[in-house]
């Protein structure tokens, strides 16, 4: 499609469009190039116009498809953070190995593969082969050791720069007697301490649900602007 593009472009102004023209013209117009936008950048969006153009269609054939699951994940998956871990530095030491069967799970849901056979959860709800509802199951165990992992992960950075952390600081609570996950006990900045709350949502979650088919990232800040409620006056959430 882009060829087609391209050569049209061509032939209408009449100029040689080689890599390095045809880059150009792919360019914002404030950037110098002319707008004109490749299959891979309107991919996403069509799809998500079509999916929601044929959506009625689709319900009345297949009542049980999940279309807007579909394209939660899809924009999920098209945040620019969302595939980092696979850039990660795998090391032990390092704390970021993944086990065979965690690396199975982290795979599949971002694929979209089958993890696991159907059936009803604990809570009541039915789980389908993709095994997403597990990370927003309020009997998740897994919820405490993803949290718990974060802040380990955090730990070993900040201490890595000879910065001491410990973890749920004795005798700092905040205003509902909750503690934080973690604090500096040297200064971070302007003479104040680092402190933070680690919050892991999953987009999938009947809560976040709506607003991720959306936007990409919307779960998380919401998450965020809720801690921040919870903490202001006291330290930033990061």
């Amino acid at each position: 499609m882009d060829e087609v593009v391209r050569s049209s472009l061509s032939e209408i102004t009449n100029t040689g469009m080689s890599s390095g023209p045809w880059r150009q013209a792919t360019m914002p117009v404030g950037l110098g190039g002319l707008g004109i936008r490749r299959t891979e950048e309107v991919a996403l969006p069509a799809f998500l116009a079509s999916l929601h153009s044929v959506q009625q269609l689709v319900l009345s054939i297949l009542p049980e498809a999940d279309l807007y699951g579909e394209a939660n994940l899809a924009l999920a998956k098209a945040n620019k953070n969302s595939g980092s871990w696979l850039h990660a530095l795998v090391s032990s030491s390092l704390g970021n190995l993944l086990d065979n069967n965690a690396l199975r799970m982290s795979i599949g849901l971002r694929l979209g593969a089958k993890l696991c056979r159907p059936h009803v959860c604990r809570c009541g709800a039915s789980v389908d082969e993709f095994g997403q509802h597990g990370l927003s199951c309020k009997f998740s165990g897994g919820r405490h050791s993803r949290n718990s992992a974060l802040n380990e992960s955090l730990k070993r950075a900040l201490t890595t720069v000879q910065i001491p952390t410990p973890l749920e600081p004795p005798r700092i609570f905040r205003k509902d007697k909750r503690r934080p996950d973690g604090m500096t006990q040297a200064p971070w900045k302007n003479g104040m301490e680092l402190v933070w709350d680690v919050t892991v949502v999953d987009t999938q979650a009947l809560t976040n649900f709506a607003m991720s088919t959306a936007k990409a990232g919307s779960a998380a800040d919401a998450a965020e602007k809720r801690k921040d409620l919870e903490v202001r006056g006291h330290r930033k959430p990061i």
